[in-house]
C-alpha cells in the first residue's frame, strides 16, 4: 500500500508514502496541511520503488491532497490544500507566554529557576519573540537588548511536535533582526557551535557546568547579605563584569527569595553572588569577584544558605584555579557550552567572572 495512516499515542495521524526512487529528494507533502498543521516527511521509509498503483499525476500537491481525502475520508477530513495552511505570525510574547517558554526549557532539561520568567522579562519586556500558528505558540526565542550596544540570544526552542516546519528559523531571524547591529552574545551547546559560527558568531570561551554539594570548602572573607540600599553599588560593580548596564534586570534578580550575598574590602565592594532555587537544587549566578579567594568565600556562604541541596554553577573554563578547587571539594563537571559573540567582543573584565548569570540572558 503506497500511502497509509497510523495513529500515534497523541492521537495524531502519521502519513506514510513510498518515495519515488528516481527523485528521492522530492516531497509531495510540501505545503499540505492536516488539521491545520503542515504535513512533513519524517524519514525515507522502507521502500523506494515509487508510488505503486497510483497515477503519477496524483503525486502533485493538489492530486495527493485529493487522493488522501478520497482514500481516507474518515481519518483525513481536514486535509487542506497549500493555500489553506494556517499562517504563522511572529510577535512579541506576553508575560504568560514567556512563562510557557521557560516551562519548555524545563522540559528540555535546562533546569531553569523557579520564578525566572518575571526576572528575565524585566531585562527587556519586548525581547521575547514567538511564532504563533492557530493561536498556539510553536517556537520562541529571547533576543534581549541591553541598551543600544549589546544584546543576547537565548531560550531558543521549537515545540517538539512542530519541529522541521521552519518555525525555529523564523524566530531566530526575527530575534537577530531585532538586535540589529549590536554586539550579540549567546551560549551555544557543542553540537550547534559550527552552525552558530556559520551565522557569524565567534567563540570566546568555554563554560563548564559544575554540580554537587561542596564539602570542606572554606572562605576567608567577610560576606553579608545584599541590602536594597546597596543596589547602586552592586550595579556599578556588575558593569565591570557584564558587557552592558542591566539595572531593571538586577533589581528583580537581587530580590528574595533569591539569595544575594556580597563581599566588601578596604576599597569597597569586592564581589557578589546570587543563588536561586531551580527545579532541581540551586543555581549560582552571577558569581563576580575581584579574586578567587573572594569567589570561594561567596560560594561558602551561598552553600550554607541553600538547605543542603545540590548547587549548579556555569564557570568559564579559563578560571582554572577555581575549577580545580570546585572539583577538589566534590563538585562534578558536566555539560559545556561556548560563549560566542557576533559583531565584536565586549569590553567587560572576564577575569572577575567566576560564574555566569544565566545561559538564557548571559
Amino acid at each position: 500500500m503506497p500511502i497509509g495512516t497510523t495513529a500515534d499515542v497523541s492521537g495524531a495521524f502519521l502519513l506514510t508514502l513510498c518515495i519515488d526512487s528516481k527523485n528521492p529528494d522530492s516531497n509531495p507533502l510540501d505545503g499540505l496541511a492536516f488539521n491545520g498543521r503542515p504535513l512533513r516527511r519524517i524519514g525515507e521509509g522502507a521502500s523506494t520503488v515509487g508510488l505503486r498503483g497510483v497515477d503519477r499525476s496524483a503525486t502533485s500537491k493538489t492530486g495527493l491532497c485529493n487522493l488522501l481525502a478520497a482514500t481516507y475520508p474518515g481519518d483525513l477530513k481536514s486535509v487542506a490544500a497549500p493555500s489553506e495552511a494556517m499562517p504563522r505570525t511572529i510577535r512579541t510574547l506576553t508575560a504568560s507566554e514567556v512563562e510557557t517558554l521557560v516551562e519548555w526549557a524545563a522540559g528540555e532539561g535546562w533546569n531553569p529557576g523557579i520564578g525566572d520568567a518575571a526576572a528575565l522579562r524585566a531585562a527587556d519586556p519586548e525581547g521575547f519573540v514567538g511564532a504563533i500558528v492557530g493561536g498556539e505558540m510553536v517556537a520562541g526565542i529571547s533576543a534581549v537588548a541591553y541598551g543600544a550596544e549589546f544584546g543576547f540570544i537565548g531560550l531558543y526552542i521549537c515545540r517538539p511536535d512542530r519541529r522541521g516546519e521552519g518555525h525555529g528559523k523564523a524566530v531566530w531571524d526575527a530575534g537577530m533582526a531585532r538586535l540589529g547591529d549590536r554586539i550579540v552574545g549567546l551560549d551555544g551547546v557543542a553540537e550547534q557551535r559550527a552552525n552558530y559560527q556559520h551565522k557569524g558568531f565567534v567563540p570566546a570561551y568555554e563554560t563548564v557546568r559544575f554540580s554537587g554539594r561542596p564539602a570542606g570548602l572554606t572562605g576567608g572573607r567577610e560576606i553579608r547579605s545584599v541590602e536594597a540600599a546597596e543596589t547602586a553599588e552592586i550595579l556599578a560593580y556588575d558593569r565591570q563584569c557584564f558587557p552592558a548596564p542591566r539595572e531593571a534586570f538586577l533589581r528583580e534578580w537581587l530580590r528574595p527569595p533569591r539569595i544575594a550575598m556580597m563581599s566588601t574590602g578596604s576599597t569597597g565592594l569586592a564581589g557578589y553572588g546570587v543563588a536561586r532555587r531551580c527545579r532541581e537544587g540551586f543555581k549560582v549566578g552571577p558569581l563576580f569577584a575581584d579574586d578567587m579567594e573572594t569567589a570561594l568565600a561567596l560560594m561558602v556562604e551561598l552553600t550554607g544558605r541553600t538547605a543542603g541541596e545540590a548547587l549548579h554553577i556555569d564557570v568559564p573554563a579559563t578560571q582554572i584555579g577555581f575549577t580545580a578547587v570546585l572539583q577538589a571539594v566534590g563538585m562534578v563537571p558536566g555539560f559545556t557550552t561556548t560563549r560566542m559573540y557576533r559583531g565584536g567582543k565586549p569590553g567587560n573584565a572576564p577575569s572577575k567572572v567566576f560564574g555566569i548569570t544565566t545561559l538564557e540572558l548571559g
